[in-house]
């Protein structure tokens, strides 16, 4: 049995990850499996299914935050999901799991609320097809950062 999302639990894990980002902002070669910008959309998603547009509710005074500790990071790497080469998962709730992927895409695809730096930074890369495609796509990606 999975726990029910949460916003306030979305809220706490959005803090510790703009916490992370700032601790380990002197680090090098360093890697997240999450982001600010996941926690965003898990709370826009949620704010969403309220009828609430997330610029417009108090969590818009956290973007300047999560802004900044983007600045901390080289690389995003997004996954949307795809109709061809599905990630194989377990999912309870399906509808939940779309509604959160078009969240991430408003969010990465259109910066909807402003976090992004403006002068491209962190790069942000959206990657799909098989493992082995992927796979090829993030070590191009790389090769381009060092």
């Amino acid at each position: 049995m999975s726990l029910e999302p949460c916003l306030d639990s979305f809220l706490e894990q959005l803090g510790c990850s703009i916490d992370q980002l700032n601790d380990y902002e002197n680090e090098q070669n360093i890697i997240f499996d999450r982001c600010p910008v996941d926690f965003l959309a898990y709370v826009m998603c949620e704010l969403d299914q309220d009828g609430v547009d997330i610029r417009d509710s108090e969590i818009s005074d956290r973007f300047s935050d999560v802004k900044s500790a983007l600045n901390h990071l080289d690389l995003i790497v997004f996954l949307p999901i795809t109709k061809e080469n599905l990630i194989e998962y377990t999912e309870e709730e399906p509808l939940y799991r779309k509604n959160v992927d078009q969240c991430f895409k408003k969010l990465y695809r259109d910066n909807a609320c402003d976090i992004f730096p403006e002068y491209d930074h962190p790069k942000i890369i959206e990657i799909s097809g098989d493992r082995m495609t992927r796979l090829r796509q993030l070590e191009s990606c790389l090769v381009w950062l060092c």
